[in-house]
């Protein structure tokens, strides 16, 4: 997988999961267990800030 492929996919994830979890809240679904999905998204958008990009020689 590409740098840039994985990079996209970190921030697909990260906001796909906020979205749910904003749709979730909105229609009541999911109880306290939604929240994780809020954590997922925190933990893939901050290893996204923290990762270092590793360029293939």
């Amino acid at each position: 997988m590409s740098v840039s492929a994985a990079h996209r996919l970190r921030w697909t994830i990260g906001w796909v999961a906020v979205a749910v979890w904003f749709m979730g809240l909105a229609i009541n679904f999911g109880g306290n267990a939604l929240h994780l999905l809020l954590l997922l998204a925190i933990i893939a958008l901050v290893y996204e800030l923290l990762a270092e990009d590793r360029v293939p020689s």
